[in-house]
């Protein structure tokens, strides 16, 4: 079940006011649809040192550090330290541009470059000790470490420009492997950008020229394993070169230098291809490969952005730059992809530094007038919303006319007074009815009703009555449709009128100072037709109205300040039947209500003391597990009627 929360800026009283709901379709979406995610940004204006991040770890502090183009820099969530080369100094790293960083058995960091070696951070003394590469004769060498692990053993494996090198911490000696001595005419060089330790004694490497072979660390035997390189394609090194990664299903992701990626199934060696010419991705440079604790995968590109996997669909999500969503990826240019220890996603990138998904920071999906066309609502604040069937939402706006929104696609369509003619930008509540009709309720302009055609277009359904009947006010604030398929339209001022298809005429229940039909209120602001076609209004002065159809009187639940389990305000925002057909009220001031006996009207009501987040309720709903949410001046509160305990989401 999804829960759709719009924020509301209301034109009644300048109430700030938030609605939330459920569409009965949206329960069927399920979880396997792209999520709207969140980006926060860290840069030089935020104190980074250096803008181009090539690679992230975490120590077992829960200390950040980073690789970049300028050193090495430590983040503790409130201060950055940089580790930068200095010739006059050998406590510092032995050159500023960091190639990779993984982490000791002991939990120190190892920072390896493309020339002189690597280092070994101790993270408790923040000593630095440089690590010489020094070839199998004795001669030190530059050859270009593109990646670095220690094995379970403790030895140091690097992939360097000539082969796969293993340095003994104990010993303080390198051994080299030479790839080119392997007989597979296959393979010709031997550069190592990625490697993936397995069970037992084997290695996964990847070797320029888009190669995988198995590589035994007790025998130094190489078995070739799957090779992508076409006829005349270039052995040479694109970039970093190419990752590994295999994931929880089992599946080798081979993430290449300029041809996209390919997933691998190892027993059978089958193998599906990604890339921008068969349209999976933006870009064909992978960068890394990483899938977090949830299970997603993601995939870091050179140009393409970020790229989610769904493993149910077999298609990519993309996170994309966009220059006018704060919110969005920073940079389409990510080199690496790291979950900390509370399952937050930092992302390093080329020039525009750091971006991070929190895991805490939200757990509802965010739609907003920013972003890319198509994909962004046409007005910043929301004033209603209705199912519109297949799935869909139509979504009323406070001055951007009526969205249709396609929770698969995430996109938004806009039907404005401008280019389809409805009477008004100012939508104040949204109504489908049985024939698939809109009904459209505004602010100063009345009502009009629409029809969606098949092609996409709206066009106004003419409503001309037999007796010239019309609705009595301009701003209409609810409408709802009941058993027999009458209209309802809740009224500022004037209470409520009724559209009746049988006789095609409105009749009105008039708000009177005397209450003359038992209607106390005249601003009618929201309304429920329940299970057995009761029809229930909620006022701003008058408390809750029920109309009786044989009699066409209204009987009144209203304050009593000397009746504890009278309804404890008169200001009524929210009215709801749950599963159990049990009736709850929403007020301003008066927190959560449930009717507990029709005939004495009496109520249960829930306050602060009760632990519900707020004492003016905007909205109710009930999940399928028949908990009961409600949006509060004080945030998102949650109900379970079993427990009787509340939960707040935020404020």
């Amino acid at each position: 079940m999804k829960i759709w929360l719009f924020h509301i800026i209301g034109r009644f009283r300048n109430l700030k006011i938030a609605i939330f709901g459920t569409l009965l379709s949206v329960s069927a979406l399920g979880n396997t649809f792209p999520k709207t995610i969140e980006f926060e940004r860290i840069s030089r204006k935020d104190g980074l040192p250096d803008n181009s991040v090539t690679s992230i770890v975490q120590d077992r502090y829960g200390i950040m550090w980073f690789g970049t183009y300028n050193g090495l820099i430590r983040y503790d969530g409130y201060n950055f330290k940089a580790f930068v080369h200095s010739p006059s100094d050998t406590n510092t790293v032995s050159e500023s541009f960091i190639r990779a960083l993984t982490l000791t058995n002991e939990g120190n960091i190892l920072v390896a470059h493309d020339n002189f070696g690597f280092e070994e951070v101790d993270i408790k003394t923040e000593k630095i000790t440089r690590v010489k590469f020094v070839h199998n004769e004795g001669t030190e060498d530059n050859f270009h470490i593109m990646s670095i692990h220690m094995d379970k053993e403790g030895k140091i494996w690097l992939g360097t420009s000539q082969g796969l090198s293993k340095y003994d911490p104990a010993t303080k000696k390198f051994k080299h492997y030479s790839l080119a001595f392997i007989s597979l005419s296959t393979i010709k060089t031997g550069f190592v950008s990625s490697m993936l330790e397995q069970d037992g004694d084997f290695f996964l490497l990847y070797l320029s020229g888009f190669k995988v072979v198995r590589f035994n660390k007790r025998t130094a035997e190489c078995t070739f394993l799957y090779s992508f390189q076409g006829p005349g394609e270039s052995e040479l090194l694109v970039n970093k070169g190419g990752t590994l990664f295999k994931d929880k299903k089992g599946y080798l992701w081979m993430g290449t230098e300029n041809k996209g990626l390919y997933k691998i199934e190892m027993t059978s060696g089958k193998s599906t291809r990604y890339n921008s010419e068969n349209n999976k991705l933006f870009s064909n440079v992978i960068m890394d490969i990483k899938q977090d604790s949830q299970g997603r995968l993601w995939v870091a590109t050179d140009g393409g952005g970020l790229m989610e996997y769904d493993y149910q669909a077999d298609t990519f999500q993309v996170h994309r730059y966009d220059a006018i969503n704060s919110a969005s990826l920073s940079s389409n240019a990510v080199y690496c992809v790291f979950e900390d220890k509370t399952k937050n996603i930092w992302l390093g990138n080329y020039a525009t530094g750091l971006n991070v998904i929190m895991h805490n920071k939200r757990k509802f999906e965010v739609f907003t007038n920013q972003g890319e066309e198509g994909h962004r609502l046409s007005y910043k604040s929301i004033l209603s919303f209705a199912d519109a069937g297949n799935g869909n939402v139509w979504v009323g706006t406070d001055g951007g006319g009526i969205n249709l929104f396609n929770p698969k696609t995430k996109t938004f369509k806009a039907y404005t007074k401008e280019n389809s003619g409805i009477c008004s930008n100012i939508i104040k509540t949204l109504m489908r009815d049985h024939d698939d009709n809109l009904w459209i309720g505004t602010y100063a302009s009345g009502f009009c009703k629409a029809k969606l055609q098949p092609d996409g277009k709206m066009v106004l359904v003419p409503l001309k009555t037999d007796d010239g009947s019309q609705v009595r006010h301009l701003n209409v604030w609810e409408i709802k449709e009941d058993h027999d398929h009458k209209v309802w339209m809740g009224m500022l001022e004037v209470g409520l009128d009724c559209y009746e298809p049988g006789h095609n005429r409105f009749i009105s229940y008039p708000y009177t100072a005397s209450h003359a039909n038992g209607l106390t209120g005249g601003n009618v602001r929201t309304m429920l037709v329940d299970k057995s076609n009761n029809l229930w209004l909620g006022t701003e002065t008058g408390g809750v109205c029920l109309f009786d159809r044989q009699t066409k009187q209204f009987a009144s639940f209203v304050n009593n300040q000397n009746d504890k389990e009278s309804l404890p305000s008169n200001d009524v925002l929210a009215i709801m039947q749950d599963s159990e057909g049990m009736i709850w009220i929403g007020t301003k001031q008066g927190g959560l209500s449930q009717l507990k006996d029709l005939r004495t009207k009496k109520f249960k009501n829930y306050t602060l003391t009760d632990g519900i987040s707020g004492s003016t309720v905007f909205g109710i709903l009930e999940d399928n597990r028949h908990n009961i949410w409600i949006s509060t001046d004080n945030g998102i509160c949650m109900y379970d009627r079993k427990k009787q305990l509340s939960s707040t989401l935020g404020s």
